[in-house]
């Protein structure tokens, strides 16, 4: 059995919870990272292997969670606006 080098998803996810950056927020954006970095062959930006997938992941979950647009929800919540009773 040939023992891969670079994680599947679940255990890419499972490392990214470790870290004291992760949010459940930023999984929809983990998950998009690691099928970049299946894609690119497990290569980073200037096409050389990557040699250390954890030591990547933890470098980049800040700009990953940094990346999302920040939710101020007082902002969008809308007034309770009581009407007055029309007799």
């Amino acid at each position: 059995i040939e023992k891969s080098k670079y994680p599947k998803l679940n255990q890419f996810m499972d490392f990214a919870k470790t870290l004291k950056e992760y949010s459940i927020t930023i999984d929809d954006q983990l998950i998009q990272k690691f099928h970049q970095l299946e894609t690119s062959d497990w290569k980073n930006a200037i096409g050389r292997p990557i040699l250390d997938w954890q030591s990547v992941l933890e470098k980049n979950i800040n700009i990953i969670a940094l990346s999302l647009p920040r939710k101020n929800n007082s902002a969008f919540t809308t007034p309770n606006i009581r009407r007055p009773e029309v007799e």
